[in-house]
Protein backbone atom coordinates (compact mmCIF):
# COMPACT_ATOMS: atom_id res chain seq x y z
CA UNK A 1 0.00 0.00 0.00
CA UNK A 2 1.27 3.52 -0.80
CA UNK A 3 0.08 6.87 0.59
CA UNK A 4 0.39 10.44 -0.76
CA UNK A 5 0.00 13.31 1.72
CA UNK A 6 -1.17 16.55 0.09
CA UNK A 7 -1.84 19.78 2.02
CA UNK A 8 -4.27 21.71 -0.17
CA UNK A 9 -7.82 23.06 -0.35
CA UNK A 10 -9.47 21.24 -3.23
CA UNK A 11 -7.99 18.62 -5.59
CA UNK A 12 -8.45 15.89 -8.17
CA UNK A 13 -6.19 12.90 -8.96
CA UNK A 14 -5.61 11.68 -12.54
CA UNK A 15 -3.90 8.57 -13.94
CA UNK A 16 -1.49 9.38 -16.77
CA UNK A 17 -0.59 5.90 -18.04
CA UNK A 18 -1.26 4.80 -21.60
CA UNK A 19 -4.34 2.77 -20.71
CA UNK A 20 -6.09 5.35 -18.49
CA UNK A 21 -4.71 8.60 -19.91
CA UNK A 22 -6.08 11.57 -17.93
CA UNK A 23 -8.65 9.38 -16.23
CA UNK A 24 -9.88 10.83 -12.98
CA UNK A 25 -9.33 8.61 -9.95
CA UNK A 26 -12.56 7.77 -8.14
CA UNK A 27 -12.93 6.01 -4.78
CA UNK A 28 -13.08 2.23 -5.19
CA UNK A 29 -11.69 -1.00 -3.72
CA UNK A 30 -8.41 -0.03 -5.38
CA UNK A 31 -8.31 3.68 -4.59
CA UNK A 32 -9.27 5.33 -1.34
CA UNK A 33 -9.48 9.12 -1.03
CA UNK A 34 -9.65 10.45 2.52
CA UNK A 35 -10.19 14.12 3.41
CA UNK A 36 -8.58 14.34 6.82
CA UNK A 37 -9.25 18.04 7.33
CA UNK A 38 -9.76 21.23 5.33
CA UNK A 39 -6.18 21.22 4.05
CA UNK A 40 -5.17 17.56 3.94
CA UNK A 41 -6.35 14.82 1.60
CA UNK A 42 -4.88 11.34 1.24
CA UNK A 43 -4.87 9.06 -1.77
CA UNK A 44 -4.35 5.44 -0.76
CA UNK A 45 -3.67 2.81 -3.44
CA UNK A 46 -4.28 -0.73 -2.19
CA UNK A 47 -2.44 -3.89 -3.27
CA UNK A 48 0.22 -2.27 -5.39
CA UNK A 49 1.30 -4.21 -8.52
CA UNK A 50 3.69 -3.36 -11.38
CA UNK A 51 0.63 -2.26 -13.39
CA UNK A 52 0.26 0.66 -10.96
CA UNK A 53 3.69 2.02 -11.88
CA UNK A 54 2.64 5.19 -13.68
CA UNK A 55 2.53 8.96 -13.17
CA UNK A 56 -0.29 10.38 -11.07
CA UNK A 57 -1.28 13.99 -11.70
CA UNK A 58 -2.65 16.10 -8.87
CA UNK A 59 -4.71 19.17 -9.83
CA UNK A 60 -5.60 21.84 -7.29
CA UNK A 61 -8.12 24.62 -7.77
CA UNK A 62 -9.65 27.35 -5.62
CA UNK A 63 -10.98 30.87 -6.08
CA UNK A 64 -7.48 32.29 -6.50
CA UNK A 65 -6.42 29.95 -9.27
CA UNK A 66 -5.20 26.45 -9.98
CA UNK A 67 -2.01 24.42 -9.86
CA UNK A 68 -0.89 20.92 -10.68
CA UNK A 69 1.95 18.54 -10.02
CA UNK A 70 2.86 14.98 -11.03
CA UNK A 71 4.27 12.21 -8.89
CA UNK A 72 5.78 9.01 -10.23
CA UNK A 73 4.83 5.78 -8.51
CA UNK A 74 7.53 3.07 -8.46
CA UNK A 75 6.33 -0.42 -7.58
CA UNK A 76 9.06 -2.27 -5.65
CA UNK A 77 9.09 -5.97 -4.90
CA UNK A 78 11.34 -8.00 -2.62
CA UNK A 79 13.16 -10.93 -4.27
CA UNK A 80 11.16 -14.14 -4.76
CA UNK A 81 12.09 -17.62 -5.99
CA UNK A 82 9.23 -19.77 -7.28
CA UNK A 83 9.20 -22.70 -7.15
CA UNK A 84 11.83 -23.45 -4.53
CA UNK A 85 14.66 -25.77 -5.56
CA UNK A 86 14.30 -29.35 -4.34
CA UNK A 87 16.83 -32.05 -3.42
CA UNK A 88 17.93 -34.24 -6.33
CA UNK A 89 19.38 -37.74 -6.63
CA UNK A 90 20.85 -38.40 -10.08
CA UNK A 91 22.38 -41.50 -11.66
CA UNK A 92 26.04 -41.22 -12.59
CA UNK A 93 26.61 -39.86 -16.13
CA UNK A 94 23.00 -38.63 -16.39
CA UNK A 95 21.98 -34.94 -16.60
CA UNK A 96 21.19 -32.74 -13.59
CA UNK A 97 18.80 -29.85 -14.23
CA UNK A 98 17.92 -27.26 -11.57
CA UNK A 99 15.28 -24.84 -12.85
CA UNK A 100 13.20 -22.11 -11.23
CA UNK A 101 11.93 -18.54 -11.69
CA UNK A 102 13.08 -15.38 -9.92
CA UNK A 103 11.15 -12.17 -9.38
CA UNK A 104 11.70 -8.74 -7.91
CA UNK A 105 11.65 -5.00 -8.62
CA UNK A 106 14.16 -3.59 -9.27
CA UNK A 107 15.34 -6.54 -11.36
CA UNK A 108 17.15 -9.06 -9.21
CA UNK A 109 20.77 -10.15 -9.49
CA UNK A 110 21.43 -13.88 -9.22
CA UNK A 111 24.37 -16.09 -8.31
CA UNK A 112 24.76 -19.87 -8.25
CA UNK A 113 26.97 -21.48 -5.60
CA UNK A 114 28.14 -25.01 -4.84
CA UNK A 115 29.05 -25.68 -1.22
CA UNK A 116 29.04 -21.88 -0.68
CA UNK A 117 31.53 -21.26 -3.50
CA UNK A 118 30.46 -19.28 -6.62
CA UNK A 119 29.92 -21.27 -9.83
CA UNK A 120 30.69 -20.02 -13.33
CA UNK A 121 29.56 -21.48 -16.65
CA UNK A 122 32.07 -23.95 -18.07
CA UNK A 123 32.31 -26.96 -20.35
CA UNK A 124 30.98 -29.03 -17.43
CA UNK A 125 28.28 -26.73 -16.02
CA UNK A 126 25.89 -24.53 -18.01
CA UNK A 127 24.17 -21.55 -16.34
CA UNK A 128 21.29 -19.81 -18.13
CA UNK A 129 18.97 -16.91 -17.39
CA UNK A 130 16.04 -16.26 -19.71
CA UNK A 131 14.14 -13.29 -18.27
CA UNK A 132 12.74 -14.69 -15.01
CA UNK A 133 13.81 -18.30 -15.63
CA UNK A 134 17.11 -19.54 -14.17
CA UNK A 135 18.58 -22.92 -15.14
CA UNK A 136 21.65 -24.84 -13.98
CA UNK A 137 22.52 -27.88 -16.11
CA UNK A 138 25.21 -30.52 -15.69
CA UNK A 139 24.80 -32.72 -18.80
CA UNK A 140 26.99 -35.57 -17.52
CA UNK A 141 27.04 -35.65 -13.73
CA UNK A 142 30.05 -37.02 -11.89
CA UNK A 143 30.76 -38.04 -8.32
CA UNK A 144 32.58 -34.76 -7.69
CA UNK A 145 29.31 -32.91 -8.45
CA UNK A 146 27.78 -34.15 -5.18
CA UNK A 147 27.08 -31.19 -2.89
CA UNK A 148 24.76 -28.36 -1.90
CA UNK A 149 23.70 -26.01 -4.70
CA UNK A 150 22.38 -22.55 -3.82
CA UNK A 151 20.62 -19.97 -5.96
CA UNK A 152 21.10 -16.56 -4.34
CA UNK A 153 18.80 -13.74 -5.49
CA UNK A 154 18.98 -10.10 -4.38
CA UNK A 155 18.00 -6.53 -5.11
CA UNK A 156 18.06 -3.38 -2.98
CA UNK A 157 15.11 -4.61 -0.93
CA UNK A 158 16.75 -7.81 0.26
CA UNK A 159 18.24 -11.20 -0.48
CA UNK A 160 16.81 -14.73 -0.57
CA UNK A 161 18.31 -18.18 -1.21
CA UNK A 162 16.99 -21.51 -2.44
CA UNK A 163 18.93 -24.74 -1.87
CA UNK A 164 19.15 -28.16 -3.53
CA UNK A 165 21.18 -31.00 -2.03
CA UNK A 166 22.43 -33.10 -4.92
CA UNK A 167 23.37 -36.75 -4.58
CA UNK A 168 24.83 -39.01 -7.25
CA UNK A 169 24.29 -42.75 -7.37
CA UNK A 170 25.59 -45.62 -9.48
CA UNK A 171 24.96 -49.32 -9.11
CA UNK A 172 27.75 -51.33 -7.51
CA UNK A 173 29.67 -53.37 -10.03
CA UNK A 174 32.81 -55.51 -9.87
CA UNK A 175 35.00 -54.70 -12.86
CA UNK A 176 36.62 -58.11 -12.31
CA UNK A 177 35.51 -61.17 -10.34
CA UNK A 178 37.68 -63.15 -7.93
CA UNK A 179 39.20 -66.18 -9.67
CA UNK A 180 40.02 -69.54 -8.10
CA UNK A 181 43.65 -69.67 -7.05
CA UNK A 182 46.18 -72.50 -6.64
CA UNK A 183 49.22 -71.61 -4.52
CA UNK A 184 52.38 -73.62 -4.12
CA UNK A 185 52.93 -74.34 -0.46
CA UNK A 186 55.27 -71.72 1.06
CA UNK A 187 54.63 -69.20 -1.69
CA UNK A 188 52.53 -66.05 -1.56
CA UNK A 189 49.09 -65.89 -3.13
CA UNK A 190 47.28 -62.76 -4.26
CA UNK A 191 43.57 -62.08 -4.78
CA UNK A 192 42.54 -58.69 -6.19
CA UNK A 193 39.21 -57.09 -7.01
CA UNK A 194 37.94 -53.72 -8.17
CA UNK A 195 34.46 -52.36 -7.46
CA UNK A 196 32.81 -49.26 -8.88
CA UNK A 197 29.73 -47.50 -7.56
CA UNK A 198 28.39 -44.33 -5.95
CA UNK A 199 28.39 -43.88 -3.02
CA UNK A 200 31.78 -45.55 -2.81
CA UNK A 201 31.51 -49.01 -1.22
CA UNK A 202 33.40 -50.45 1.71
CA UNK A 203 35.18 -53.69 0.73
CA UNK A 204 35.37 -56.40 3.41
CA UNK A 205 37.21 -59.73 3.05
CA UNK A 206 36.12 -63.08 4.53
CA UNK A 207 37.74 -66.52 4.83
CA UNK A 208 35.21 -69.32 5.25
CA UNK A 209 32.68 -66.65 6.30
CA UNK A 210 34.94 -65.17 8.99
CA UNK A 211 35.99 -61.54 8.49
CA UNK A 212 39.68 -61.08 7.73
CA UNK A 213 41.82 -58.31 9.22
CA UNK A 214 45.35 -57.54 8.12
CA UNK A 215 47.97 -59.43 10.15
CA UNK A 216 51.33 -61.09 9.62
CA UNK A 217 49.69 -63.96 7.75
CA UNK A 218 47.27 -61.99 5.57
CA UNK A 219 47.65 -58.40 4.32
CA UNK A 220 44.85 -56.31 2.85
CA UNK A 221 45.71 -53.26 0.73
CA UNK A 222 42.96 -50.97 -0.55
CA UNK A 223 43.67 -48.13 -2.96
CA UNK A 224 40.79 -46.27 -4.51
CA UNK A 225 38.27 -48.81 -5.80
CA UNK A 226 40.77 -51.74 -5.79
CA UNK A 227 41.39 -54.07 -2.86
CA UNK A 228 44.13 -56.71 -2.78
CA UNK A 229 44.51 -59.60 -0.33
CA UNK A 230 47.93 -61.25 -0.02
CA UNK A 231 48.37 -64.64 1.68
CA UNK A 232 51.95 -64.89 2.97
CA UNK A 233 53.70 -68.28 2.81
CA UNK A 234 50.57 -70.25 2.06
CA UNK A 235 50.00 -73.49 3.95
CA UNK A 236 47.26 -76.11 4.26
CA UNK A 237 45.19 -74.09 6.81
CA UNK A 238 44.85 -71.37 4.15
CA UNK A 239 42.78 -73.65 1.93
CA UNK A 240 39.16 -72.52 1.72
CA UNK A 241 36.70 -70.00 0.31
CA UNK A 242 37.74 -66.35 0.15
CA UNK A 243 35.00 -63.80 -0.31
CA UNK A 244 34.80 -60.02 -0.63
CA UNK A 245 31.63 -58.03 0.09
CA UNK A 246 31.08 -54.51 -1.31
CA UNK A 247 28.56 -52.45 0.68
CA UNK A 248 27.75 -48.74 0.33
CA UNK A 249 24.71 -48.63 2.61
CA UNK A 250 22.32 -48.74 -0.32
CA UNK A 251 23.44 -51.88 -2.09
CA UNK A 252 25.52 -54.99 -1.37
CA UNK A 253 27.27 -57.35 -3.78
CA UNK A 254 29.87 -60.08 -3.32
CA UNK A 255 32.40 -62.22 -5.15
CA UNK A 256 34.23 -65.33 -4.01
CA UNK A 257 36.96 -67.76 -5.02
CA UNK A 258 38.33 -71.12 -3.90
CA UNK A 259 41.97 -71.13 -2.80
CA UNK A 260 43.95 -74.37 -2.82
CA UNK A 261 47.48 -74.95 -1.56
CA UNK A 262 49.55 -77.52 -3.41
CA UNK A 263 52.49 -79.37 -1.86
CA UNK A 264 55.93 -78.86 -3.32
Amino acid sequence: MVKFLIIINQLNFFLLNRIHRNQSIKPSDKYEIIEENSTTTKLIIHKITPDDESPIQIKVKNSLGQSETTVQLKALESPRIEPQLTDQEVTLNQPLILKTNVYGRPKVDIQWLKDQKPIQSSDHIKLERNNDECILTIPNIKEEDIGTYTLSVKNKLGKIDSISNVKVNAALKFTNQLNNLDIIQGSNGVLSIECEGVPKPKLTWFFNDNEIKSNQKVRIDTKGSTSTLTINKADMPDIGIYKVIADNGKERIESQANVDVCGM
